[in-house]
């Protein structure tokens, strides 16, 4: 279970996805069917640092909801997006790559990083 509330003094969303909080805004909700776990899920999202630099985009990017397969951030905050909705969430570095970082440098360690993310489809599984 998901639980959103609101910081005293703070007028954005946060989400606790198990282990602490998230920063969720959304910035757009959405008409569509709300996304559950076990779907597969298409989103397009950028991934960008503290100074907005924008480090990874793609489009049209393809998972199933809930088992893990993209950190931890955008797994556990798309759950419950509709379809069309637009969030952007405050990922600090133990929800992604943490101390590892990733590609070389291009997110470096312990980076608390800023995603955006719209939801573009979600179907039930057929497998």
């Amino acid at each position: 279970m998901t639980l959103v509330w609101l910081l005293p003094g703070c007028d954005t969303p946060v989400i606790d996805i198990g282990g602490g909080p998230v920063r969720v805004v959304n910035e757009q909700e959405g008409a569509g069917a709300r996304a559950r776990a076990g779907q597969m899920v298409t989103i397009d999202y950028t991934i960008s640092l503290p100074d907005g630099t924008h480090v990874l985009t793609d489009r049209d990017y393809r998972f199933e909801l809930g088992r893990h397969a993209v950190i931890e951030c955008i797994d556990s905050t798309v759950e419950g997006m509709r379809v069309g909705g637009v969030r952007v969430i405050e990922c600090p570095p133990h929800r992604h790559w943490g101390r590892k970082g990733y590609g070389d440098g291009v997110i470096p360690e312990n980076t608390t990083l800023t995603i955006e993310m719209r939801l573009v489809r979600a179907r039930t599984n057929s497998r």
